[in-house]
């Protein structure tokens, strides 16, 4: 059988940045862990650095919740699924450019799903979903009909009450004593992502898993400069902390 090549990329920011990493680095890590967790028998090689693996992701209960499937002649809400788009991660724009990004018009809602190289187009008739269209994100013009589309979490981070209340608790055991220029811990517990909040997942979560907890049953092949480049990484976090 043909082999399938997973490549599971790193973020594109620095350790303890103020910068979040890209949407498209988010939705290609996502897609990947999931494809590890399919039933598919075709071989599959995983490719991943020491940036990647050291950085840790969402448990793997909550990346499998993360999936709306929606298909043609489906009962749908529009407002159930605006609502649903929020939870997941995304940010709604007057139009859609870049993975994470949904758009309403009309009976129409514009998506860029995580995991695609392409955003959608959902066209509703009341609340039947009538057509699902790809379309160019730079012409806004479709070509071609899905029957279906599945659409992921687009960010590490997702707001609840749950999780507000986890990260402030954590933030308050781990920093102190917050003031009123803290903007970070002012701006989440006001519902608000502000940039760079993914370097304070462990905040919301009550664990995050490494990638090793989504390889089962996978050999695992190191680089000859594996630890070397372990060691260099681990050396750019410690010096990003202090």
């Amino acid at each position: 059988k043909e082999i399938e090549i997973i490549d599971f990329p790193s973020w594109d920011c620095l350790p303890y940045g103020h910068i979040s990493p890209g949407k498209s680095i988010i939705s290609k890590r996502f897609s990947a862990l999931l494809n590890t967790l399919s039933s598919s028998q075709r071989p599959k090689m995983f490719l991943a650095s020491s940036d990647s693996i050291l950085q840790k992701t969402l448990p793997r209960d909550l990346l499998l919740k993360g999936v709306l499937k929606l298909s043609i002649g489906k009962n749908c809400d529009m407002e159930e699924i605006k609502n649903s788009l929020v939870q997941l991660g995304y940010l709604r724009e007057t139009s859609v450019y870049s993975p994470g990004e949904y758009s309403l018009r009309g009976g129409i809602i514009d998506i860029f799903p995580a995991g695609l190289d392409f955003p959608v187009r959902l066209e509703f008739f009341g609340n039947i979903l009538e057509k699902i269209r790809a379309f160019d994100p730079n012409t806004q013009i479709t070509f071609k009909t899905l029957e279906s589309v599945q659409l992921l979490l687009a960010s590490e981070v997702t707001l609840s009450k749950e999780r507000i209340e986890s990260f402030r608790k954590n933030y308050r055991k781990q920093i102190g004593k917050i003031g009123l220029e803290d903007s970070i811990y002012n701006l989440v517990s006001q519902n608000i992502l502000p940039e760079g909040i993914e370097h304070w997942l462990s905040f919301f979560y009550d664990k995050v898993d490494s990638l090793f907890c989504y390889l089962k049953g996978f050999t695992i092949s190191f680089d000859i400069n594996f630890d070397y480049s372990l060691k260099k990484k681990w050396q750019s976090i410690v010096d990003a902390r202090e």
